[in-house]
């Protein structure tokens, strides 16, 4: 028999690509709040709630794993806080399933519990630096208190998403480097990872399918750099994109003025593959396919 999946949050990216990616491998029911737009189908094996504050009985029958795909970045523009999207509808949703008698939850958290730390393993002390970072470091507490309590809890960290249907950070860089075609890099390009979708579909899929439980993280196999988006940027559209090599000062003074700016675009942050737990599954992107695609489908 198939693993029968819940998706909250059934509109996101990751559950839509949970979706795709695992179409001839399990049974996927996607949670999802009622469509604003009152004409909007609803197709498949759905569950509409008005809210995800109280899921209704019926979406947890059959299921065998409960896959948390809400969350936020910034606060909601309903109003809705940090600390309730990305703490108090998890554990809530975690709840629900216990009391339903579905004990696998699998909890997509992020590297941003870490701060501004420039290589991660299993023994890198947690030290968020931002609302978003410390909403995801409580929702990992307040489960782990569930797993006391018997839930069977996988928490995957993941690194920055990327794909052609998100417009995320990477999809702005590449709009950028396009637009500028010369792009100032330090003497050292900073190395990123990076987690292509449907990698971290993949990676959710093995979780479930293997009923596991504990703390992984997730990456591509080659750390993302400027110069492989660059390539990517000559491959697919044949425009070349120069890195102009900035002395090292020009950076740290970029640092002082304009933090998030630096953070974004000059920060490294690698996994370290090595040192860390990952399920053992081949992930189906490379980030040079991967990075392709989303040079290829970007507009213009």
């Amino acid at each position: 028999m198939s693993t029968r999946l819940l998706l909250l949050g059934g509109r996101s990216a990751l559950a839509q690509a949970i979706l795709r990616v695992g179409k001839d491998r399990c049974e996927c029911r996607l949670v999802v709040r009622r469509p604003a737009d009152p004409g909007e189908p609803d197709n498949g094996n759905v569950c509409v709630v008005d809210t995800y504050d109280d899921l209704p009985a019926d979406c947890f029958q059959g299921i065998d794993v409960v896959v948390n795909c809400v969350g936020r970045t910034t606060p909601d523009p309903s109003g809705a806080s940090l600390t309730h999207v990305n703490v108090d509808i998890p554990v809530a949703a975690a709840r629900s399933a216990m009391r339903m008698n579905v004990r696998h939850f699998i909890q997509a958290s992020s590297l941003s519990i870490f701060g501004h730390v420039h290589r991660i393993d299993r023994s890198t002390p947690v030290a968020p630096t931002s609302d978003y970072g410390r909403s995801k470091q409580l929702a990992e507490e307040r489960l782990r208190v569930l797993a006391d309590q018997g839930l069977r809890l996988a928490i995957v960290r993941l690194p920055m998403l990327y794909g052609s249907d998100i417009e995320g950070k990477l999809s702005r860089l590449a709009r950028l480097m396009v637009k500028l075609r010369r792009f100032p890099v330090p003497p050292d390009l900073p190395r990123r990872s990076t987690l292509h979708i449907d990698n971290a579909a993949t990676t959710v899929l093995a979780l479930a399918e293997s009923r596991s439980a504990g703390t992984f993280f997730a990456a591509d196999a080659r750390p993302f750099d400027l110069q492989a988006m660059a390539t990517a940027i000559q491959s697919e559209r044949g425009e070349r994109v120069s890195l102009i090599r900035f002395p090292g000062w020009v950076f740290r003074v970029v640092r002082l003025v304009a933090p998030g700016v630096y953070a974004s675009l000059y920060e490294p942050s690698v996994v370290d593959v090595d040192a860390s737990s990952y399920p053992l599954v081949q992930l189906p992107v490379t980030l040079e396919d991967g990075l392709r695609t989303l040079v290829r489908h970007l507009p213009g």
